[in-house]
Parts: structure tokens; C-alpha cells; sequence
């Protein structure tokens, strides 16, 4: 079983969020930082990526919002979560629901363990620290 592991990016002060106290997570999405402190809102100041369990090439984690390098003509990959459809019906992997990679240049998605992509590519950035990965690839 994969350890469960989430990280936040600040989006006020552009910075991920440093923190030793416990975080709970309630079903309806509220977070508190813990009991005395109240809660904190992720909709509008943090945004809160879940690790997906799965290490890069060079064995660093993966999280939401990662940038993998895929050094062809896709572009960068960002990994996602959600329910996902690549449009090739003669696929077999051509959609589903979970962690999935998206080029922002061609638009394409596929699963993040599709072809094990994960393995063999990088992380190279984030969307929050890095957006000009981004940029540079459209």
C-alpha cells in the first residue's frame, strides 16, 4: 500500500507550505492545520497536491501538479487527477478515472503508468514554480 502524502502550495506568498503540525483532511474537503490554529481553506489560498505513490527516474516522488520531461514531441507532462479520455477508442488505455499525464502542447492524456512513463522520465518542475515550462511548450 502506497503511503497516503499531500503537499501545499501557497498561493498568496508563492511558497510551499512549511508545516511540522498534523493536517486533517475532513471528507467535505476542509483542512485544519490542527485544533488550535482553525482551518484553512484550499480554494482560496492553498492548493493542496496529493503525492501519487510512484517515484520518478531519478526516485523522486510524484505529485499532482509535477511536470515530467518527456523529451519528444508531447512536450512536458503535467500528472493529474481525475476522470480522463484520450479519444482513441483502439486503445487500451484510452481513458479511465485517477492519475493520468497531460501535454499541454498537444492536449493529449494518457495514465501516469501507462507504458510505465514514470520510470523512464524526470520530474523537472511543478505548475506552481515552474509555470514557464509550460509557456515554453505551447
Amino acid at each position: 500500500m502506497r503511503p497516503i502524502k499531500f503537499r501545499a502550495w501557497d498561493k498568496v506568498e508563492k511558497k510551499w507550505v512549511q508545516t511540522r503540525c498534523v493536517v486533517f483532511i475532513r471528507l467535505d474537503g476542509t483542512i485544519y492545520e490542527n485544533e488550535f490554529q482553525g482551518f484553512i481553506d484550499p480554494s482560496d489560498r492553498y492548493e493542496v497536491m496529493q503525492f501519487t505513490g510512484l517515484l520518478d527516474a531519478k526516485g523522486r516522488e510524484i505529485y499532482e501538479g509535477d511536470i515530467l520531461d518527456n523529451g519528444g514531441g508531447l512536450g512536458p507532462l503535467v500528472v493529474k487527477f481525475g476522470e480522463w479520455d484520450n479519444g482513441r477508442s483502439y486503445d487500451d488505455h484510452e481513458d479511465g478515472f485517477g492519475w493520468y499525464l497531460e501535454s499541454p502542447t498537444t492536449h493529449e492524456v494518457f495514465g501516469l503508468t501507462y507504458i510505465d512513463i514514470h520510470k523512464t522520465h524526470p520530474v523537472v518542475g511543478n505548475i506552481y514554480e515552474h509555470p514557464g515550462l509550460l509557456k515554453e511548450a505551447k
